[in-house]
């Protein structure tokens, strides 16, 4: 298995020691961060291994109740229930008791201990929760051969190597149980064969699944991601009905033959909810780094995703969201070089486009279909369309506090609402426009196009408080303001869309790209101005770009 490094950006998750902070409106996981197998040491605690309750053994890894390594010469299963180190089993039993630490090394695991998958799980309690581990990330124990099964309660799978077959999480084993389980610190690796399917998939059942967390994992390379042929495997796939609250953060995804992340399904059922996706890298897929079908309340915060091309099954967006899904939320990403950015293809209720930042696309942001669009404080940079929005609709898709800066062609449109009865009903006010070298700045306003802001204010009585004034950026710091940017302070107050977010979601969002503070009044554009920042000091606080 090869581990990738991004000098680019650099993702620390703080496990053990409690430090991780959540992605910008992303709520902390119940479980999964602090939960570590030392809490087996403390005071108190013990196991059953079949004469009482005794405590745990203990070795410099921390403490264990089954040792399994296939490569020691004195590894057996027989008259071996739980093994040691000195002493390790070849295998481990599924459906173990609450408190188990399976600690496992060695390679090349292929065994079979539930139906034809390796399965791995129980049910754990939230004070006897059960651990599947490698010892490090840099001491994966691999698995070949056949595919894994997760289920249970309260378990943590981590520091596993997986090649070539996939994970899926049930809720149909034992008993129907499938809630707070963690994936982290894994690396999944397929062969770059054309495939269908997920890396990490669902199943579920009566019951629900609850409260999963996929955080810290490598995922790579399952289906080819540079395919002709459409060949839908991807990497995170939370698509059942009955799955509530699921965290997908800080992974590396890239080179799937479908999606970094798909969530729902196209036909559903609908019923599941609250999935938030922040802070990954996605890049170089067959089809999208993020695709949203239909589900309801999801939130798309801090994720980098680049290099997304238009092939024979997608457009090269990527973030699409379609199928019809309610309250879909895509704040504070930085999009660079895909076809198209951000697009909406039709949407249940509405979905909200909030401080990011998309670059070097040939389309920034993009509506079509049903749902109501709200552009919201984004910068766009290099792009032919920035929004561009040809859906039929009479409510209000409004673009408020953006910078759109620099076209690419000048036959390209900073702002593209051709249907008239849209344009009629839309707000645009407090944006910045700019063409550099003095080109036009293009309006595309129902069935007419301005060529200059001036124009399309005094033609349709919109635009007010918007200017077409270079913004002044950072030179060569990335995309912020300098302190006599126009864009200071002539943004407008967004706290009708926080509220809501607050209200909905429990978090606050009235922040930046770079999780600085908003000003009152607010500026344009997705950062703030950041006291003391000039072209001398082009450091941008909280955030660094990958451009490639």
């Amino acid at each position: 298995m090869t581990t990738r490094i991004l000098a680019a950006i650099l993702i620390s998750i703080h496990v053990a020691h409690g430090a991780w902070v959540p992605p910008i409106g992303i709520p902390v996981p119940p479980f999964g961060l602090t939960n570590t197998h030392w809490i087996y040491t403390n005071a108190g605690k013990t196991y059953d291994f079949g004469t009482g309750a005794v405590a745990y053994p203990t070795t410099a890894d921390g403490p264990y109740t089954h040792w399994v390594d296939n490569e020691h010469p004195s590894a057996t299963d027989t008259a071996n229930t739980y093994g040691s180190p000195t002493t390790p089993r070849l295998t481990f039993e599924e459906n173990l008791a609450p408190g188990s630490v399976v600690v496992i090394k060695g390679t090349n695991y292929d065994f079979n201990n539930g139906s034809t998958r390796c399965t791995l799980g129980g049910p754990g309690t939230e004070a006897a929760p059960q651990f599947y581990r490698g010892l490090s990330t840099n001491a994966r124990p691999s698995f070949v051969g056949r595919d894994m099964t997760f289920w249970g309660s309260y378990c943590v799978f981590e520091n596993l190597a997986i090649s070539n077959f996939t994970m899926n999480v049930r809720a149909d084993l034992w008993t129907n149980t499938c809630h707070h389980l963690v994936i982290r610190g894994c690396e999944v690796e397929g062969s770059g064969a054309t495939d269908n399917g997920s890396c990490i998939g669902f199943t579920t059942s009566a019951n629900r699944i609850q409260y999963f967390l996929v955080i810290s994992n490598i995922i790579h390379d399952f289906g080819d991601w540079d395919s002709g042929t459409e060949n839908d495997m991807h990497g995170v796939h939370p698509d059942v009905a009955g799955q509530d609250y699921c965290w997908i953060v800080d992974n590396e995804i890239w080179h799937m033959g479908g999606d970094s992340v798909q969530i729902g399904s196209a036909t559903g059922p609908s019923d599941s909810t609250y999935t938030y996706v922040g802070r990954n890298l996605f890049w170089d897929n067959n089809e999208n780094a993020i695709d949203v079908k239909l589900t309801s309340h999801v939130v798309i915060s801090e994720n980098k995703m680049w290099g997304f091309k238009t092939t024979a099954s997608s457009a090269g967006e990527a973030v699409v969201i379609h199928n019809n899904p309610t309250n879909c939320w895509t704040i504070f990403n930085v999009i660079s070089n895909a076809t198209i950015g951000m697009i909406s293809t039709g949407a249940g209720t509405d979905c909200y486009w909030l401080g990011n930042f998309v670059l070097n696309c040939a389309v920034g942001g993009e509506m079509r279909g049903g749902g109501t669009n709200y552009w919201l404080g984004n910068t766009f940079v290099g792009v032919t369309n920035a929004i561009e929005n040809s859906g039929a609709s009479d409510a209000d898709n409004p673009i408020l506090s953006n910078i759109i800066y620099g076209l690419t062609n000048a036959t390209g449109h900073h702002i593209f609402y051709d249907n008239t009865s849209l344009a009629a009903a839309s707000s645009m006010h407090n944006n910045l426009l700019y063409q550099t070298n003095g080109g036009d700045v293009r309006i595309r306003w129902g069935a007419t196009t301005y060529t200059s802001l001036s124009a399309f204010q005094s033609a349709t009585s919109k635009g007010a408080s918007s200017l077409q004034s270079d913004p002044l950026f950072v030179a060569n710091g990335g995309y912020p303001l300098l302190v006599t940017s126009p864009a200071i302070g002539a943004g407008t107050n967004l706290s009708t869309w926080t509220s809501l977010y607050a209200t909905m979601f429990g978090e606050t969002i009235t922040v930046d790209i770079a999780g600085s503070p908003i000003s009152v009044p607010r500026d344009m554009g997705a950062w703030e101005y950041q006291y003391g920042l000039t072209n001398s000091n082009p450091k941008i606080r909280g955030i660094r770009l990958r451009m490639n």
